[in-house]
């Protein structure tokens, strides 16, 4: 197990750390939101051209100093009241061997626990990250699944109406085709003709959209296209595509049904169809 000594942390680029007893003036404030300013010197007594491996990633430019455990909270004891809360706890990047960081997290928070409060130390592995990661990606993609299948429904069921409603006012012009011969297999290859420009219509509108959005996403995510293919949801998109065009085939069949029921010459003499 590893736990690091503690560190201030300040935005400041590698040559200001290159010369060893050099001084640094460090503030506080490294944020606008920020309240206090408080400003110390630290005196570099060496310095490291990269981080060494501890199982921690510092991300854009920040830079880990390193101070001994005193010296760091006698600093963050001038800070402002609320940044000094936060400083306080201590946090433990624990590095271990492959399947065994679990175990010692659990050792060290109990250890930790028994010195000090629950909210004044946190730890961290591996082990946890990546449960914390596969928690907040499958909460995320029920919430994304959600919605994808309301608005599905939202969609196939005005798709039926609109559908429905334009059958139900073109029966007169079916039963004058009925009437000058059109028979069941002809009336069902019109129908069936129908929903397939239908339903192809929004997926040769939406798809192209869809890939392009998709494409954008890449470029600006810097993203090849077999990372993306390997998490895009092929199976799910096909699936939706053949329910789609089967609710359609399923409205017009039934649609069909419906107009061969009809008397064609109560049909044309009805006004209001």
């Amino acid at each position: 197990m590893l736990a690091d000594p503690a560190g201030c942390c300040c935005a400041a680029a590698p040559a200001l750390l290159s010369k060893k007893n050099q001084s640094l003036e460090v503030t506080e404030k490294f944020l606008d939101s920020i309240q206090g300013d408080y400003r110390f010197d630290v005196t570099v007594s060496s310095a490291l051209s990269e981080m060494p491996e501890i199982g921690r990633n510092i991300a854009f430019y920040t830079l880990p100093i390193l101070v001994p455990m005193d010296q760091y909270y006698e600093i963050i004891q001038n800070f402002g009241e609320d940044r000094a809360v936060y400083n306080y706890r201590t946090y433990m990047n624990l590095l271990v061997e492959d399947g065994l960081d679990a175990e010692v997290q659990a050792q060290a928070e109990q250890i930790c626990g028994t010195y000090l409060g629950t909210s004044d130390f946190y730890t961290s592995s591996k082990t946890q990250r990546a449960l914390d990661r596969e928690r907040l990606t499958d909460a995320t993609m029920l919430i994304v699944y959600s919605l994808t299948a309301l608005f599905g429904i939202i969609g196939i069921s005005s798709a039926a109406v609109a559908i429905l409603n334009s059958l139900y006012q073109r029966r007169k012009e079916f039963a004058m085709l009925r009437s000058v011969g059109l028979d069941r297999k002809g009336l069902d290859r019109l129908l069936h003709i129908e929903g397939i420009f239908l339903g192809g219509k929004p997926l040769v509108i939406g798809l192209p959209i869809l890939f392009l959005n998709a494409t954008v996403l890449m470029w600006m995510q810097d993203v090849t296209f077999m990372e993306f293919i390997q998490v895009f949801p092929l199976l799910g998109l096909a699936a939706y595509i053949v329910l789609v065009l089967m609710v359609i085939s399923g409205i017009y069949r039934a649609a069909s049904r419906r107009i061969r029921r009809d008397i064609i010459v109560e049909v044309l003499k009805d006004e209001n169809v």
